[in-house]
């Protein structure tokens, strides 16, 4: 009896575990039908799970709605069982019938949300990813019933869905295509076919298309034979190119957003050194010093490069170099006075410093490490070939170079670095001393070009010290872009030196979009990036002549512009903010 009783105890539990995200037994609702100009909501326990075992129940929206349930981590009811809002997911159904013509759909959500206008075979609004409350916005040309499916997950936490749509009053729409494409290298590349993510839409008439192509993004030309709604470029691309799809009924032409194919050649004749400075010659691939170059870059004397990150695209002046496995080779001539000095060099991974060309190397700690420096003291006198060579072979990356002549000054600084918080807008800096003799005070300073400093903060020395002391100062307020640091260290006696630069970057990702494009006049902005202290958004005709500019203050996120005063034609809008500049085009229809 105890055996019976303990196998009925497991297959009871098995049979627990098996009923997590069963079907609700009282859920009513067929999961199929569509709501007739509002919205049915098929319910379903788990994030992004649309499998009928889960289906918990339906509930209904308006057509236009902002959702948030009851809240996160709470019980909502539907008309068969509660689900818990901590997991979920809802497909909604509406089957509506649209006047011909554009609408500006927005769709909102926390966690993913994405919108089909076909019943759920393609989405034309996609935002399906893990992510607080975030609304987009596209342009879409309706005409007739269509049955709009309006998909969402929730992933724990906070939760809130949103549908809303407003009639733009245009009968006509260029459509979408995609999509943009980069190549790297000398020669000619073979670009993937374009594809047509949205196709143009005329109220009551029938239309054609011609795709045209251009190598300055101003002056257009038909391709022949290139009438469909897709097109295959050519495989012998040696150049950036400019692609856009016209559609016209015979009396109206509207073009298609542009598709860029960027072709990008590298710079820079791998030999040449730096003068006071490094030229740093970069490649693809770990240890690599003769194929797939990529492009160089260009460092301060003494300097520490983390190359935005782990997994990144980090520019050069060709091409991008992704941050996982890559190698760069620095050169400097530089002009030694007579005496000792000590060159410190870091790296996370391999590392090593060369100063007769790269025959021999003083400093060589060249394998799989993590962050780590190297110090090594020489006399020098004269003009010498600096070259530094590191490699990256996945995960974090970093090098740093300093040296110092011989000096009197008894302060050993044994780091010193920082970081920005984005969501504090600071930066911090952290600096660690060994020993310490009569050392009064460090002036923190700051320079936006790594040339002209200013005073931004004073902190007390320790005096005398024989261990590791460690200092932190907080720049409440930095520079837009790209901040250099430096400590200038001071002894009683009034005697000072300074510390080795960093470089700091605090500008986001900046980038905006135009619709809807092209357009009569009415043009909405949304922007992506962080928040505009002091900006510019310019307008320029084809020709490069200035037409209008607006100073931006603050971010301008959905910002609605008018055009209509201008002539019909190809515009340019450029947004400026600190050191980034962005530029698109748009072409004016009325």
């Amino acid at each position: 009896m105890k055996n019976l009783a303990l196998n009925t105890a497991i297959i009871i539990s098995m049979a627990s575990l098996l009923n997590v995200n069963a079907q609700c037994p009282t859920a009513t609702g067929d999961e199929i039908s569509f709501g007739s100009g509002s919205w049915i909501g098929y319910i379903y326990d788990g994030a992004n799970i649309f499998d009928a075992t889960a289906y918990q129940g339906s509930i209904t929206e308006t057509e236009k709605f902002d959702q948030s349930f009851c809240g996160s981590n709470c019980n909502y009811t539907t008309n068969g069982c509660d689900v818990n809002t901590e997991t979920f997911s809802i497909r909604y159904k509406m089957r509506q019938n649209f006047t011909c013509g554009v609408y500006d759909i927005t769709i909102g959500g926390d966690d993913g949300v994405r919108l089909s206008v076909d019943g759920g075979s393609t989405y034309v609004i996609n935002g399906y990813v893990n992510q607080p409350y975030r609304t987009y916005t596209q342009s879409i040309f309706l005409d007739g019933t269509h049955d709009m499916v309006l998909e969402y997950y929730e992933r724990r936490g906070q939760n809130r869905v949103s549908f809303d749509y407003t009639y733009s009053g245009e009968t006509s729409f260029s459509g979408v295509i995609s999509g943009d494409q980069s190549f790297c290298g000398n020669g000619t590349h073979d670009p993937s076919p374009f594809t047509s993510v949205q196709d143009a839409g005329f109220c009551g008439t029938s239309f054609s298309y011609q795709w045209q192509s251009s190598t300055n993004n101003i002056d257009f030309f038909d391709i022949s034979g290139a009438t469909s709604d897709t097109y295959d470029p050519p495989s012998d691309l040696s150049q950036t190119t400019y692609y856009v799809r016209l559609a016209t009924d015979g009396s109206t032409t509207i073009s298609s957003n542009p598709i860029t194919v960027t072709v990008q050649v590298p710079q820079g004749d791998q030999v040449s050194y730096g003068s006071d400075s490094w030229i740093g010659y970069v490649y693809d691939g770990v240890n690599n010093f003769t194929n797939d170059y990529i492009g160089y870059i260009t460092e301060l004397e003494i300097f520490n490069q983390t190359f935005g990150g782990n997994r990144v695209s980090s520019p050069t002046n060709g091409c991008d170099v992704y941050t996982e496995t890559f190698s760069v080779q620095y050169k400097m001539r530089k002009t030694f006075d007579a005496a000792d000095y000590t060159f410190v060099v870091g790296a996370d991974d391999g590392v090593r410093l060369s100063i007769d060309g790269g025959s021999t190397y003083i400093i060589s700690d060249y394998s799989d490490h993590a962050y780590r420096t190297n110090e090594l003291t020489i006399f020098l006198d004269g003009t010498y070939d600096l070259v530094l060579e590191y490699f990256e072979n996945g995960g974090g990356n970093r090098i740093s170079f300093n040296y110092s002549a011989a000096s009197t000054l008894p302060v050993t600084l044994v780091s010193f670095d920082g970081n920005f918080n984005e969501n504090q807008g600071a930066t911090k800096l952290q600096w660690v001393t060994a020993t310490e003799k009569d050392n009064d005070y460090f002036i923190v300073q700051r320079s936006s070009n790594g040339k002209d400093y200013q005073e931004i903060g004073k902190v007390d020395g320790s005096g005398n010290s024989t261990s590791l002391v460690n200092y932190s100062f907080v720049d409440t307020d930095p520079l837009g872009g790209t901040n250099y640091y430096r400590l200038k260290q001071v002894d009683f006696d009034g005697q000072y030196e300074y510390s080795w630069i960093i470089r700091i970057i605090t500008i986001a990702a900046v980038n905006f979009e135009l619709y809807p494009n092209p357009s009569k006049g009415r043009v909405r902005i949304n922007y992506y990036g962080p928040k505009i202290e002091k900006g510019s958004l310019s307008i320029y005709n084809s020709n490069g002549f200035l037409m209008r500019t607006t100073d931006l203050i603050s971010t301008i996120q959905n910002k609605l512009i008018d055009l209509s005063t201008l002539q019909k034609g190809a515009y340019f809008v450029e947004i400026l903010t600190g050191e980034t500049s962005i530029k698109k085009r748009i072409l004016i229809v009325n």
